[in-house]
């Protein structure tokens, strides 16, 4: 197993040290060899896609027998949907393009607890724990402490903005929609919901259903004083105030 201390970068080391994949002459000629010329290679990513391949074909024909099992009950699942909402239902846009609307708006999730809608750099200190998803990197905890944050400060929060609750419904797959203030603007990226939003799929309560964006000013605060990334910046017409 390549679970173990050390196993997956030992592994990925072996695995790009040993393939011809990356260069183009190779690949061309890859793609007109029959299996058994490519299994005589020993590429390591040949071998490695073909030791997957089992696996891929399974996951397949689950997912086959999956939808075949859908295509009887959705039938049923809709008319039980229409029944308990009197027929309001949402139209399936799947794999189309959607525009939702909302405001910048806090909630409250039970008696006595009020949740503002934006968070700021100085709760990232407050919550960093140094492990799971309050696992901060060091070069952030570190500008953070120095204040390093000169032309990123909103002037209502006094901070550097992190995130933003909005009342847009929005559902799984909407991850990195563009989020967009009343001008046209790029303002945020929208990446998750809330706990209490999770039923919004068959119920929408307006009053605690709340997507959460990534405020924009703080991807480009991370890209200048954290990352490094001014090419990037520069790239986009934008100021680099921390070389």
């Amino acid at each position: 197993m390549i679970a173990k201390a050390g196993g997956v970068d030992k592994f990925l080391d072996q695995l790009y040290a040993n393939t011809k994949v990356g260069d183009l002459a190779q690949r061309k000629a890859m793609q007109t060899e029959s299996t058994a010329q490519l299994q005589a290679r020993h590429d390591s990513m040949i071998d490695f896609a073909a030791a997957l391949s089992p696996l891929q074909l399974a996951n397949e024909q689950r997912e086959k027998e999956y939808a075949g099992a859908m295509s009887r009950i959705r039938p049923m699942y809709m008319e039980a949907l229409r029944t308990s909402t009197g027929g309001r239902l949402y139209p399936d846009a799947n794999g189309t393009l959607r525009i939702t609307f909302g405001k910048v708006v806090g909630y409250s999730p039970k008696d006595a607890v009020w949740y503002n809608p934006q968070t700021t750099v100085g709760g990232i200190l407050q919550k960093n724990t140094g492990s799971g998803e309050f696992d901060a990197p060091k070069n952030e905890l570190d500008a953070i402490r120095a204040n390093k944050t000169a032309g990123y400060v909103d002037p209502q929060l006094g901070e550097v903005p992190v995130d933003f609750l909005s009342d847009v419904d929005t559902t799984g797959g909407n991850s990195g929609s563009p989020t967009l203030n009343a001008k046209g603007e790029l303002c945020g990226l929208l990446f998750d919901g809330t706990y209490e939003s999770l039923g919004s799929d068959f119920v929408v309560d307006p009053n605690i259903t709340r997507s959460i964006h990534v405020d924009a000013v703080y991807m480009l605060w991370v890209m200048d004083a954290v990352d490094g990334a001014h090419n990037l910046l520069q790239e986009m017409g934008l100021p680099v105030r921390f070389q």
